[in-house]
């Protein structure tokens, strides 16, 4: 079920090598702890989303060893889990109270330019569509080709990385850099 990084401690070694020992028990019993809350969180995530029915969540988190006389929610149909916890009765009001006010704060944040508010509503194919639609040229982009111009010269646009940068520029950084290039070849021209 659960694998185990327990090993038998080296008999009559220095104090160093218990310490070393004990240093690696350490390191494996919080590894063991970050996938135990990582698979937890999974859990979580797809009983929110409607992947998992309760049941299911129930029974992984048995299999976990996190949850053993958790009745199924089929069974205990009068029970009222607190929504952030899950614990009937809730265990720490205070702190679900808190993390359902975040929660709600996290979802009025503003999104990134470019991010449908919908987003965690699409399905995955509609906001791969919306998300891959041509934007504008980051300006970095240009002045990365700019600088290379400037420091190499004309040639430095044959090199693959400006190849690369030309080649995801839109028509307006093209004209932009053209127009840059016309100015800076009529400034050393002088």
């Amino acid at each position: 079920m659960h694998s185990t990084c327990t090993a038998a401690p080296p008999a009559a070694t220095s104090e160093e090598d218990r310490v070393s020992f004990v240093l690696a028990q350490l390191r494996c019993g919080a590894l063991r702890a970050r996938h135990l809350a990582c698979e937890v969180d999974a859990i979580g995530i797809a009983l929110r989303g409607g992947m998992i029915p309760p049941d299911t969540a129930v029974a992984w988190l048995r299999d976990c060893g996190v949850l053993d006389d958790v009745a199924s929610p089929q069974v205990n149909t009068a029970m009222s889990a607190c929504e952030t916890c899950g614990n009937n009765p809730c265990v720490n009001p205070s702190f679900c109270a808190a993390s359902r006010k975040t929660d709600r704060e996290i979802g009025q944040r503003r999104l990134p330019p470019g991010i449908p508010p919908d987003w965690d509503k699409m399905s995955l194919d509609a906001l791969w569509v919306q998300l891959s639609q041509a934007r504008r040229t980051p300006q970095t982009t240009i002045e990365a080709i700019m600088y290379s111009v400037r420091e190499r010269g004309i040639a430095a646009l044959k090199e693959p990385a400006n190849v690369e940068r030309l080649r995801r520029c839109d028509a307006a950084a093209l004209a932009q850099i053209d127009a840059r290039i016309s100015k800076l070849s009529k400034g050393n021209a002088r």
